[in-house]
């Protein structure tokens, strides 16, 4: 099945990308695609540390009973009704991370059972912002709304890897890069920060309870996921992604942690599924 992936702009204030089209129906989904008449926004948010992180968390590995995601064998079309829990899931995560690493020579990323619970407390709360109330909250983070679990990827590989390591501050392995559009790189940053070794990430759907993903208002005209906009016309659909990080990347004055990439090819998220060298 083709992935709804969308023709973007992005707004000078905060990464929202308005989505003028929606190119699949949804074949076998509980939720309609929407009409091409219809917009929606897709929000994505990074945190930027103040300080160096503290090593002395106690964020937990991947508990030992658990069995780590395979990055091996994964679907890479859209999957509508993805289980966030699934191991699909968590390996798509991983995948998208890993992939992008790689290109700039640090080592993978592990999936982090602690930090992904931390996540579902947070996008449970269906209120879009940054949080590190779940935990003792030592942990890097980066967040998303509007776009489902099945289509993870394009939120991952599209949207905070490839629309912003053009707008990484040159050159690479300053320790102290100009901060000035953080909110244009600080997704890309986190994601392939050296000294990150684990992520842990959690989708959920803010919408009315047996109902499809809605970007309209309640009945009080408030967004279903709070803080973000609603209605048919340049709403959200509620949906809030969360993906926490140990240790925390984005850490003032230790910038040596983005390595310059290597130039492997292009991997994307199409109409067609995941593509590019490597998968």
């Amino acid at each position: 099945m083709a992935s709804p992936i969308m023709d973007t702009v992005l707004d000078e204030i905060v990464r929202t990308a308005v989505v003028h089209d929606v190119v699949t129906v949804h074949e076998g989904a509980n939720q309609p695609a929407p009409t091409a008449a219809t917009s929606v926004v897709v929000k994505v948010d990074a945190v930027q540390a103040q300080s160096p992180a503290n090593t002395a968390t106690s964020v937990a590995p991947v508990a030992a009973e658990t069995s780590p995601p395979s990055t091996t064998g994964l679907p890479l079309t859209y999957q509508p009704n993805l289980d966030t829990e699934s191991a699909t899931y968590q390996g798509l995560v991983l995948l998208n991370h890993n992939v992008h690493r790689a290109n700039h020579s640090v080592p993978d990323l592990v999936y982090n059972s602690t930090l992904a619970s931390y996540a579902e407390q947070i996008a449970k709360t269906c209120f879009y912002k940054h949080s590190k109330a779940a935990g003792d909250g030592n942990y890097g983070q980066n967040i998303g709304a509007g776009i489902d679990a099945g289509n993870i990827s394009a939120l991952l590989t599209n949207m905070l890897y490839n629309d912003e390591i053009e707008n990484y501050p040159l050159p690479y392995g300053q320790d102290v890069p100009d901060g000035s559009q953080f909110e244009q790189w600080g997704h890309f940053s986190q994601m392939v920060w050296s000294d990150t070794t684990s992520v842990g990430c959690y989708t959920y759907d803010c919408s009315p309870a047996g109902q499809p993903t809605t970007q309209d208002c309640n009945a009080n005209g408030q967004p279903y996921l709070a803080n973000t906009n609603c209605g048919p016309d340049g709403g959200t659909p509620a949906v809030f992604t969360v993906c926490n990080y140990y240790p925390a990347g984005n850490v003032d004055r230790e910038y040596e942690a983005v390595k310059a990439p290597l130039g492997h090819g292009i991997v994307q998220m199409t109409e067609n599924g995941l593509t590019g060298p490597d998968l």
